[in-house]
């Protein structure tokens, strides 16, 4: 007959196997340990070599990004004028400087274009472009425009689509006029988006009958 073990031996036999779990658990640990220790030993060369391109790395993001703050705010200075005269219709001013003062949009893009300021500043440089008839120059610099702004993205989409419908090019037109519809629709501009869709829609159409 099979002794029944006591539940002081039971607990003895749980204590007995928790203190061969946790040393084989140090155990464990320290040999980990001992590889690691051994690996960086064998490659410490190449660890001090990954460590300073990751400390170059930081460094070098960190200027970068505090470069770009310091050319915003030479890019805002800039805008400011060149905005003021776009607004008062003296677009060559606006868009070339005046000779003195003012840098002018197509400087400012040249020159801050990875900046915010320099990014808006395509915009505007943009509508003068599309205003003027130089389409394709149009589409190029409003493409290159970039923003988290749902009402200046959507309007850049659709100024985007009238350039291409100006060049004949009516399904690129369609194209980007359902961007301006889709992105954060607005109750208000997306009617505006809506009408030049239903616009190129109807070119479309009479260019197929022809």
């Amino acid at each position: 007959m099979a002794k029944v073990k006591t539940t002081k031996e039971q607990e003895a036999v749980k204590t007995d196997e928790f203190a061969e779990i946790f040393e084989s658990s140090e155990a464990l640990q320290e040999q980990v340990i001992g590889r690691t220790e051994t690996f960086a030993k064998k490659h410490k060369n190449i660890l001090y070599t990954v460590l300073i391109v990751i400390a170059v790395a930081v460094g070098a993001f960190l200027f970068w990004q505090s470069n770009l703050e310091t050319q915003d705010k030479a890019a805002q200075l800039e805008l400011f004028p060149a905005i003021f005269f776009f607004e008062q219709d003296s677009l060559s001013k606006a868009v070339n400087g005046d000779g003195n003062t003012t840098l002018g949009l197509k400087a400012i893009v040249e020159q801050y274009g990875s900046t915010k300021s320099g990014n808006l500043a395509k915009v505007y440089l943009g509508t003068y472009q599309l205003r003027s008839g130089e389409f394709d120059n149009a589409i190029a610099t409003l493409k290159d425009f970039s923003s988290s702004d749902f009402l200046v993205q959507a309007r850049v989409y659709s100024l985007i689509g009238d350039a291409y419908l100006e060049k004949g090019e009516i399904e690129s037109a369609i194209s980007f006029y359902k961007k301006a519809v889709d992105y954060h629709t607005n109750k208000v501009l997306s009617i505006d988006y809506l009408f030049k869709l239903a616009t190129a829609y109807k070119a479309k159409d009479r260019r197929a009958h022809v």
